[in-house]
């Protein structure tokens, strides 16, 4: 009878153990992005030896094999000591970036530019490092913080590609070159000169000098995030290529002398297909 008992409470401990583990395995299973539940088990660390035994009642024997292991009174663990804890955290979760065929495809003169292309930094700065247009390497420098710089401050990094591209003759520019300014950033000076007996102030604008190229391009990221892809910017006209070329540089002319409104939008459209592969 006694051996039949022992068996029998052995057997319903095994069982209550697979059951305490499965409930936890169920649970961190059913849980997606969060794992969120505390668990507590007794301590296997609180069973001692008994010399007789005894049956199973709260806090007293547990017997499951001939040592006939049992819980002491008064000497139960601190409950803090015998708490397993399964912690609450969240799963990181993972970016779906976009291919570069995708991205290829979504390149539209109309699309949105107030927000990154999809392209991972990764693909971004493998595709700028293989194109064949970078005459001084002002690109490959800057292809990872260009990329940093467009999700910092939520512009489309191909499109800023093409500002520098078209504004810096693909990076050839002397003037661009030599003032570290590949975007064209303008500054309102005063000048003087005199006509006649008169001496007249007047407003011009000339390009910024500034004292390294990612100074230049971190103040143009700014520049076109505050006033000119945000709707209470002073020259927010919207969020294409084409509302920004509004106020960022005048309108040109077609070849014949007829008004050409959107030149500039066009050329740096086409500079983003050539950064892209896709050369008209």
């Amino acid at each position: 009878m006694l051996t039949n008992v022992k068996k029998g409470l052995a057997t319903g401990l095994i069982i209550v153990i697979i059951a305490i583990s499965n409930q936890v395995i169920a649970e961190t299973n059913s849980t997606e992005g969060l794992i969120v539940e505390e668990k507590e088990m007794v301590s296997l660390r609180t069973i001692s030896i008994t010399k007789e035994p005894t049956a199973i009642t709260d806090n007293t024997v547990i017997a499951t094999n001939p040592k006939r292991m049992a819980i002491e009174k008064g000497k139960e663990e601190n409950i803090e000591a015998s708490k397993i804890v399964i912690k609450r955290k969240t799963l990181k979760s993972v970016k779906k970036y976009l291919s570069l065929e995708e991205v290829r495809k979504k390149l539209k003169r109309d699309m949105d530019i107030s927000k990154p292309s999809g392209l991972s930094k990764e693909e971004f700065v493998k595709l700028i490092r293989n194109m064949d247009y970078d005459y001084t390497g002002v690109f490959r420098r800057n292809a990872e913080f260009i990329w940093n710089l467009a999700h910092k401050y939520q512009l489309n990094e191909i499109f800023f590609m093409g500002i520098i591209a078209n504004e810096s003759g693909w990076g050839g520019s002397e003037e661009a070159v030599a003032t570290n300014n590949y975007t064209s950033q303008m500054k309102i000076v005063k000048r003087q000169k005199k006509v006649g007996k008169k001496t007249i102030v007047y407003k011009k604008k000339i390009l910024r000098f500034y004292t390294s190229e990612k100074k230049c391009f971190e103040e143009t990221a700014i520049n076109l995030r505050d006033n000119y892809l945000t709707k209470n910017g002073d020259y927010y006209n919207g969020v294409t290529i084409c509302s920004v070329n509004k106020e960022y540089c005048e309108a040109g002319k077609h070849k014949d002398g007829t008004p050409y409104k959107y030149q500039w939008a066009d050329e740096v459209y086409g500079c983003m297909q050539m950064i892209l592969g896709l050369e008209k």
